[in-house]
């Protein structure tokens, strides 16, 4: 799915050489990357049918393509960013939902200003895990970018939340940050950038278990361990583990 949204990335398009030498027109440099490693994950059958069987962090998405505002628009935070070291000088918008429950829920992120066009592409890949059900995969993956650094990228700007300010290792970092300042407002994460409430809507963990362990039929499970039968026949469903024999798990 990121590879798809990637492939589709806009900027200045050009043609490039694929490594079985065919020329191929690509949208951007960010389309050229989805594309080269599309290329190298089909020669390791890594998208083959059989290991699309399982989706657990598809089948937990909010929604797979992102949602369009209506007429009466969308609650969009925006945050102002300028980088003097690379030139960045743009605004990062949020859109959020509002929950049946009252909980705002950010699942979309945009940039509009003078940025590095490969910008873009991160937005698209945090806007998919953004809308991953369990908020802890997205958060998980922004606690990661807080550590990338950039050379000559660094700058000092003000920490989210707080009038002091400290030295970022690039605008990918100082997003992060942002964005997960965001999700602590909000109470989706604690101050260390950790889910405040376990939604257990994806258990990677039961999952790895499920594909190493073996069957008693022919290649490996079908489906995720139930903790309830013990057996191999759990499944996601509507954010929910369910099993044939009546269990479920949810937040």
């Amino acid at each position: 799915m990121k590879l798809d949204s990637l492939s589709n990335c806009p900027g200045e398009a050009f043609d490039m050489v694929m490594p079985n030498e065919t020329l191929v027109r690509v949208k951007s440099d960010v389309a050229a990357f989805a594309q080269l490693v599309r290329y190298r994950c089909a020669e390791l059958g890594a998208f083959d049918d059989e290991k699309l069987t399982d989706t657990p962090l598809v089948d937990a998405l909010m929604s797979k393509k992102e949602p369009k505002a209506g007429p009466d628009g969308t609650l969009a935070p925006n945050f102002s960013i300028r980088n003097c070291a690379t030139g960045d000088d743009f605004e990062m918008f949020l859109k959020e939902a509002v929950l049946d429950n009252g909980q705002r829920r950010p699942f979309s992120v945009w940039f509009s200003g003078e940025y590095a066009p490969s910008l873009d592409g991160l937005a698209k890949c945090l806007s998919i895990d953004l809308r991953v059900s369990d908020i802890d995969w997205g958060a998980r993956k922004l606690r990661q970018l807080l550590d990338v650094t950039e050379p000559r990228g660094d700058f000092l700007a003000q920490v989210p939340g707080s009038d002091k300010s400290t030295l970022y290792g690039s605008t990918v970092a100082y997003i992060a940050s942002l964005i997960l300042r965001r999700l602590n407002v909000v109470g989706l994460v604690n101050d260390r950038g950790e889910a405040t409430h376990d939604s257990a809507v994806i258990d990677l963990g039961a999952e790895r278990e499920a594909r190493q362990e073996p069957s008693t039929h022919e290649g490996r499970p079908k489906g995720l361990l139930c903790e309830g039968c013990g057996s191999y026949t759990a499944r996601i469903s509507e954010g929910c583990k369910v099993c044939t024999c009546g269990f479920s798990k949810c937040g």
